[in-house]
């Protein structure tokens, strides 16, 4: 994910000679590109490796995990709506999971932490290693 940033300053200036006025125009621009990293590989590979898993105990609190990631704003509004569009949660989670590793450094973790707090720690410890 990027962030784009951009900040103008703006001078004017008018000099008046005999025969002509002359404007002159000075523009500052500050741009900048943030770049949001995404999940380390190793958290990737965790993802994949308990896919299964995760899929079969996280149906029944899907959404209940995609709303402690969105308080925790690892996951943004439109990616929860997705999310929610979803009619089985077998899809839900299927999306969650595809969205995930795009969501910033933190991202692994802290579903770790709502899969602790809302569905099973036996779960969120196995998908730790």
């Amino acid at each position: 994910r990027f962030k784009f940033c951009c900040d103008f300053r703006l001078q004017f200036q008018a000099v008046q000679s005999a025969e002509w006025l002359i404007f002159y125009i000075k523009i500052e621009t500050n741009f900048f590109i943030q770049v949001i990293s995404g999940m380390s590989a190793d958290h990737r590979a965790l993802l994949q490796k308990h896919t299964m898993n995760i899929q079969d105990n996280l149906q029944s609190s899907v959404m209940v995990v995609v709303d402690e990631l969105y308080s925790k704003n690892i996951i943004n509004r439109n990616q929860k709506s997705d999310i929610s569009a979803e009619k089985t949660n077998y899809r839900k989670v299927a999306v969650l999971l595809d969205i995930l590793p795009d969501c910033g450094s933190q991202a692994f973790t802290q579903f770790v932490t709502a899969i602790k707090k809302h569905v099973h720690s036996e779960l969120a410890e196995a998908i730790q290693y």
